[in-house]
């Protein structure tokens, strides 16, 4: 049987013969924000995010490896049956102390932790209010919860009470949104979502995926940064981005971090981390508490770069995170873009539909605290000379 996939395999596999497919790349070797490419050799790294550069960390190094010397590379089991280490056990309480939350609960990723937070605790009785441009994983969840699914447009909070009053009929109510919005580079109006929250009776959660460890006096994240870190009732948080390590989590009250601990599949069906991950994990929350140095660089070097493109007159909508998009139309030109950077030694991401909007497609900067002055200079350089040669 012959299965059509809309053309998609075929397109691929153009791009391939051609030398132009601009996704995974083979990673042969990395220093710092530096790294070594099968088809390109060295390059600059603009498609991280591992934005505070904590993944080449020396001490966060060792920290996993001793994990490793200890308990090994896995774990027994799922967690609710076989346990997790004291490692694992130490992060969830440093994360909710963090968070400013009750508690806080370990999921393999951040798909897991959404997927896992909104299939247990909402179904078909409830309704789920989503921002049109939330990650994939808060719609996936939200759909296999369920649970009848609301979209708002994007950050407009008149649409959201709109739905919010046409909503009082379902038993419960939740609106997720992204804390830092990837593609685009801005930031939730939580502190207005959390009003309209209280007014209408809904639960209010986050993904800070994100923003964590990057925004806020503390690096809390978005909703801290937003002075609302206290109204949201589920925070939900990646190790894959600030943390330089793997895994997701979610903090919240007592009660609901118990409730998903005996009742997500998404947790009581999956293995927990490795106790190398768990540990570099933990090492990195311990120094991003420390202090707000790495924090403060990824700013600054987000803001040259944002603030002399916008001045070239390049469209960056409105980000002000470490994700910064420029938008150049075409999914051609992004694709195109993205390759005419890599042959001159950055590496930058192509996002092209359906990850965006037919039109919206772009390359994604990943900026971290890593990059020289000299890095940035080149990139923009690069940039500027890239727009009379694809017209963005």
């Amino acid at each position: 049987m012959k299965l059509d996939f809309h053309g998609l395999v075929d397109e691929v596999n153009q791009l391939k013969n051609a030398k132009r497919y601009p996704f995974l790349p083979i990673v042969e070797a990395v220093d710092h924000h530096r790294a070594r490419l099968a088809d390109a050799g060295e390059v600059r790294m603009f498609a991280s995010c591992d934005y505070l550069g904590l993944s080449q960390d020396e001490g966060i190094k060792a920290r996993s490896i001793d994990a490793i010397a200890k308990y090994g590379t896995n774990t027994f089991g799922a967690q609710i049956y076989s346990g997790h280490t004291r490692i694992h056990h130490s992060l969830e309480a440093g994360l909710a102390a963090f968070m400013e939350k009750e508690a806080a609960l370990l999921f393999p990723s951040g798909m897991h932790a959404n997927i896992g937070v909104i299939t247990a605790l909402m179904g078909p009785k409830d309704v789920v209010i989503n921002d049109r441009l939330n990650h994939t994983s808060l719609f996936m969840g939200t759909q296999q919860s369920g649970a009848k699914q609301r979209n708002f447009r994007h950050a407009d909070m008149n649409h959201l009470e709109d739905i919010l009053a046409e909503s009082q009929g379902c038993e419960r109510r939740l609106i997720a949104t992204d804390g830092v919005f990837s593609a685009d580079g801005d930031i939730a109006p939580i502190k207005e979502i959390c009003r309209l929250a209280k007014k209408y009776d809904a639960m209010v959660m986050v993904d800070e995926a994100h923003a964590v460890g990057i925004f806020g006096k503390q690096g809390r994240g978005a909703a801290e940064y937003e002075g609302a870190l206290a109204d949201v009732d589920i925070v939900m948080g990646t190790m894959s981005k600030a943390f330089g390590s793997v895994g997701g989590f979610v903090a919240a009250s007592d009660d609901i971090v118990t409730y998903l601990r005996h009742a997500a599949p998404a947790y009581t069906s999956s293995r927990g981390s490795p106790p190398a991950v768990a540990a570099a994990s933990l090492a990195a929350l311990e120094k991003i508490r420390a202090g707000d140095a790495l924090r403060a660089a990824v700013l600054a070097n987000t803001g040259f770069v944002l603030t002399t493109l916008r001045n070239a007159g390049i469209n960056c909508l409105n980000g002000v995170a470490p994700t910064i998009p420029v938008v150049v139309g075409t999914k051609e030109k992004a694709i195109g873009l993205s390759r005419w950077l890599l042959d001159r030694g950055i590496l930058v991401s192509a996002m092209v539909p359906p990850t965006v909007p037919p039109g919206g497609s772009r390359i994604r900067l990943g900026i971290t605290a890593l990059h020289s002055q000299e890095d940035l200079d080149v990139l923009v350089e690069l940039l500027l000379e890239a727009r009379g040669v694809f017209d963005f």
